[in-house]
Parts: structure tokens; C-alpha cells; sequence
């Protein structure tokens, strides 16, 4: 089974939550963690180490202030590419947001 935990970055820093869904994901199946907005890079060296297999990161400014509307489109359009081709590539453009998704 996969399990797919949203890895919500604020003010910069993570949110201490995304690591614990993390942890607990893996008694489910492979984790893919999803980390959108500036700085959002940093924290896939620590989302791994904490067990997700792969880790979706995003680092437009679009995702710095907390809305609703970007990160449901590009997490809708992940669930897309996801259901079509499971192998689905890095650095493939999401929704309408300049920077490429990158794998860990």
C-alpha cells in the first residue's frame, strides 16, 4: 500500500506531525512525503530519515503563505500522474507553478 503524508512547512520550519504521520505510515506500506514551499528542500533529508521512502519537494514562493488553492491543485495533479503512471518521473512541471517537483 502506498501512504502519501502532506509535510506542512510554515514560517519556514516543519511541522513536527509530518514526521510522526511519517513514522506511523510505515506500519501502512511506502511513505511518500509531499513538502511544498521555499525551503522546503531541506527537510527531505529528515523526512527519509524518519521513513519515507520518497519525497515529493516544491519550492515555489506560491506555497510561503499557508493557501489552500496551490497546494490542492498540485497535490491533485500528484494524485493524477500518480493513478495514470505510478512510474512517473522527477522534475515534471505541476499544475501551473514554475518549479519542477523534485525526488529525494
Amino acid at each position: 500500500m502506498n501512504v502519501w503524508v502532506f509535510a506542512e512547512i510554515s514560517n519556514g520550519k516543519l511541522h513536527r506531525v509530518a514526521l510522526e504521520l511519517v513514522t506511523k505510515g510505515r506500519e501502512l506500506g511506502e511513505v511518500t512525503a509531499v513538502a511544498l514551499g521555499p525551503g522546503a528542500e531541506e527537510y527531505a533529508g529528515l523526512l527519509g530519515e524518519y521513513g519515507a521512502k520518497t519525497v515529493l519537494v516544491h519550492t515555489d514562493k506560491a506555497f510561503e503563505d499557508f493557501l489552500a488553492e496551490p497546494a490542492a491543485e498540485i497535490l491533485g495533479s500528484l494524485v493524477e500522474q500518480h493513478k495514470q503512471n505510478s512510474n512517473a518521473g522527477p522534475n515534471q512541471h505541476c499544475a501551473k507553478y514554475p518549479s519542477h517537483l523534485r525526488y529525494r
